[in-house]
């Protein structure tokens, strides 16, 4: 592992312990647990550190079977932070049921020359982006019942527990359709939650916020700036045209509740 990717796990990892209520290890990982966000598929998860070529998909699955059963979950998440454990375990998690989500791990190196875009875009507090991202969740698959959308939406609240969170955005007639969050700890920060009403979209405002996170945090003097792109989505084209290189990937293992 680089110097550069190590400090990328481990800024992960601060967020992701201090967003838990509850950690437990297991053979070379850590199961984290926040009984605030049950809802929360991303904070009730198993996640693999260690790499070997002795780990197994059915012996991992088992585990977490057992870790998130016993904690009362119907589903089941892994992430498994080395890349070529992932792209090794994930066709078998596969064959077993499981849904695999490959991200990359992309790290800013220079901006583009050019406009950011044909909106401004603000820094705004979460009231004002809170409205959108609500919309945003209500829009998706499972974003049904208003106790569902409350965590999905309130989660995002819980890295201030171990980083500066800023939200930046686009309003257009008074209505925030565009926005993405940058978390800054030391020398690493992260841009996430990057997302356009469908009906926004193709205007350049999601380039626009994006770049305007950089640049945030360019200013802020972190050394690594980075972010996670869905390695067979669209989004990690824009994201190379700002100038994020993909120096690995993490593996996302999922298998969803029945019914």
């Amino acid at each position: 592992m680089t110097t550069e990717l190590a400090q990328v796990i481990s800024f992960r990892r601060l967020l992701q312990d201090r967003a838990s209520t509850r950690l437990e290890r297991f053979p070379g990982g850590t199961a984290l647990f926040n009984d605030e966000f049950r809802l929360s598929f991303s904070h009730n998860r198993l996640r693999l550190e260690e790499a070997g070529d002795g780990v197994r998909a059915a012996e991992l699955a088992a585990i977490c079977d057992e870790l998130l059963g016993a904690a009362g979950h119907a589903h089941r998440s892994i992430t498994i932070e080395d890349e070529r454990t992932g792209l090794r375990l994930a066709p078998d998690f596969v064959a077993m049921g499981w849904v695999a989500r490959r991200d990359l791990v992309m790290v800013h190196r220079a901006l583009p020359a050019g406009r950011a875009g044909a909106q401004p875009v603000r820094e705004l507090d979460w009231s004002t982006v809170r409205p959108m991202v609500e919309e945003t969740v209500r829009r998706l698959k499972q974003g049904k019942g208003a106790e569902v959308v409350r965590q999905l939406v309130d989660r995002n609240l819980l890295v201030r527990r171990a980083a500066r969170l800023r939200h930046f955005g686009v309003i257009v007639d008074g209505r925030v359709v565009s926005s993405c969050d940058l978390y800054e700890g030391g020398a690493v920060a992260q841009i996430e939650e990057v997302a356009t009403l469908e009906e926004h979209r193709g205007r350049g405002h999601a380039r626009a916020v994006v770049r305007a996170a950089v640049e945030a945090a360019q200013q802020s003097a972190h050394r690594i700036i980075f972010l996670n792109a869905t390695a067979d989505d669209w989004p990690q084209e824009m994201y190379r045209r700002l100038g994020f290189e993909a120096i690995s990937s993490l593996h996302e293992l999922t298998r969803l509740p029945e019914g």
